[in-house]
């Protein structure tokens, strides 16, 4: 179901501005996240009581980290976000409709973990332009704390 999902996707994405200014390595990089942000979004709707800030925040300054490398602004960053973000809502529903839960309140609880988890994400996303509006010192952050951005 992801890659027939990932597939129709991809044509979708040829016509985004944002994505048009992604190099391939930058593609790579926003896939790897997304991947990612599914793992992390399947493991705190799984567990009840587990705080996603964390991880949610770490997500969203790498989002912001490639938007700003590819040049986006702010607004472009957050419109790649939220095409990924409702990617995973309907991947997450597909997985819940296969599995035949049926409880409204099941699929309520589920609904709402990942808006607040995305949220999060989202917020990071934005604090991070924020925070880095008139610099361009991620390449240096980024090297500075050994991570791969």
């Amino acid at each position: 179901i992801g890659r027939t999902r990932m597939g129709l996707a991809d044509g979708r994405l040829a016509e985004e501005s944002w994505y048009r200014k992604l190099t391939d390595e930058q593609r790579t990089l926003y896939r790897e996240g997304s991947r990612r942000l599914m793992r992390e979004l399947i493991r705190y709707v799984s567990v009840a009581g587990d705080s996603p800030s964390v991880e949610a925040r770490q997500l969203g300054e790498d989002y912001a980290r490639i938007g700003r490398r590819a040049g986006m602004t702010l607004q472009e960053a957050v419109e790649a976000f939220q095409f990924f973000r409702e990617f995973l809502f309907d991947s997450i529903f597909s997985v819940y409709e296969t599995a035949g839960v049926r409880s409204a309140s099941a699929w309520g609880d589920m609904r709402r973990r990942i808006s607040h988890f995305t949220h999060l994400v989202l917020m990071a996303l934005i604090d991070y332009y924020q925070v880095h509006a008139g610099g361009d010192s991620d390449a240096s952050t980024a090297a500075g704390q050994g991570r791969t951005v």
